[in-house]
């Protein structure tokens, strides 16, 4: 910032008055240089922010510095390509998630010869591209400081102070919303391979597998019934998977086939088989609603956890149907 908006002291809000300045962040100092990851999501997300024109003017804000929603938004797309947290930032017409960010409020005490201590609140709402559906938010607090001995300019203490709070509100939000299972349907990487698979032969790919890959397809393919156990006082649930073809994908051995609730359509499914430590065949899909399915084959029986959202763990077991 030149002119007059790069001195401080006493007099520093009269001076932004006269030259009818604002104090903005840098953006790289909002960006987190390192992230807390629990799982990375294959799909593309788009980015909405707003309420930074008003966040400054809430009780306790000014009207001498603020945080634009244009500037928060770009930290926010620099940081999630750093965290590897979505495949990439895309427009809305190409998204599968949108982040929603509200700005709701950016207190900063006036200016003084010790620490500069900032406070920005903010609403994020994770939500479908497709159906609008909420999948994830939370109301966000973080402060951010600046002492004196650091940066002597009251204005350089200020942009810092309020870019450290904004790096630490984006940093918490990208480690939650790497803790939720997100829908299957949104996942592009198993979309694609759903996608490559239906498109050939359903004779369970065998000319493109190892031996050892159609060892596999001969154990898991046909249907599977099975219950989902829901706890004490509750009824189990039935299910049935239907595993119809199986196919390599970027050197991954994919499944495509059904999930069937009864009542209801059943859900196509794209599942990873991969190995377990003892060399069983492991089974991982999203069945729908933040719902995961984690399988091995064992005994010849299907056993393993379904994870919901809500953090319940139920058992799931299912029996080939001869």
């Amino acid at each position: 910032m030149t002119g007059p908006c790069r001195g401080w002291g006493a007099l520093i809000l009269l001076a932004l008055i006269l030259a009818g300045c604002a104090l903005t962040p840098e953006r790289g100092d909002m960006v987190p240089p390192t992230y807390k990851i629990k799982e990375r999501h294959q799909g593309t997300v788009q980015i909405q922010v707003s309420g930074g024109q008003e966040a400054s003017r809430q009780p306790g804000g000014g009207i001498h510095w603020n945080l634009p929603d244009e500037l928060f938004a770009e930290a926010l797309a620099e940081a999630l390509t750093k965290s590897g947290l979505f495949t990439r930032v895309a427009s809305a017409r190409e998204a599968d998630f949108r982040i929603q960010v509200t700005l709701k409020r950016l207190f900063l005490p006036p200016g003084s010869l010790g620490e500069m201590e900032s406070q920005l609140a903010a609403l994020w709402v994770l939500k479908d591209a497709k159906s609008d559906e909420v999948l994830w938010q939370d109301f966000i607090v973080t402060t951010g400081l600046t002492s004196f001995s650091e940066a002597p300019s009251g204005a350089t203490r200020i942009k810092r102070s309020m870019a450290r709070a904004a790096n630490s509100n984006i940093f918490r939000a990208i480690h939650e919303i790497s803790l939720e299972s997100l829908p299957e349907h949104e996942n592009l990487a198993q979309t694609r391979a759903a996608s490559t698979i239906a498109s050939r032969p359903r004779d369970g790919g065998a000319s493109e597998l190892t031996d050892k890959q159609r060892a596999v397809a001969a154990q898991l393919m046909g249907t599977w019934q099975g219950i989902v156990k829901r706890g004490p006082g509750r009824s189990d649930a039935k299910r049935t998977l239907v595993i119809r073809s199986l196919a390599t994908e970027n050197g991954k051995l994919i499944a495509l086939g059904d999930y069937v609730n009864p009542g209801r359509a059943s859900r196509p499914v794209a599942i990873r088989v991969e190995e377990e430590e003892d060399g069983a065949p492991r089974l991982i899909f999203n069945a729908g609603g933040g719902s995961r399915i984690r399988l091995a084959l064992r005994d010849k029986r299907l056993t393993g956890v379904s994870e919901l959202r809500s953090s319940e763990v139920q058992e799931v077991q299912f029996d080939r149907v001869e």
